[in-house]
């Protein structure tokens, strides 16, 4: 099924007692593992089915955007550019397609 931007179903927050079990990865090898493993997921769904990112409607990042980000929280911006970063070189790369990160 596909949205158009102005019809996408919203997320409402609904008050209620969850806990969450520890379902995060820890370490930046596996996190670099679990986002380059998203990313090629994204990509091939781009490349099988062009037609559902008709109606993406995620603007690209403009650089004052990015500026002012980095302002905000320079550790968590670093952060965020080393994994972004570490996801495009081949040192973390798996030997398996589909690895998942633990």
């Amino acid at each position: 099924m596909m949205f158009e931007p102005a019809s996408k179903p919203r997320v409402f927050a609904v008050p209620c007692g969850v806990d969450f079990p520890r379902a995060l990865v820890e370490g930046l090898r596996n996190l670099v593992r679990v986002r380059r493993r998203q990313d090629q997921g994204v990509s091939e769904l781009a490349e099988r089915f062009p037609e559902l990112l008709q109606n993406e409607d995620k603007p690209p990042m403009r650089p004052g955007q990015l500026i002012r980000l980095f302002f905000q929280d320079p550790l968590g911006f670093g952060v965020y550019a080393l994994v972004s970063l570490a996801v495009r070189m081949p040192i973390f790369r798996s030997a398996q397609r589909w690895s998942r990160g633990r």
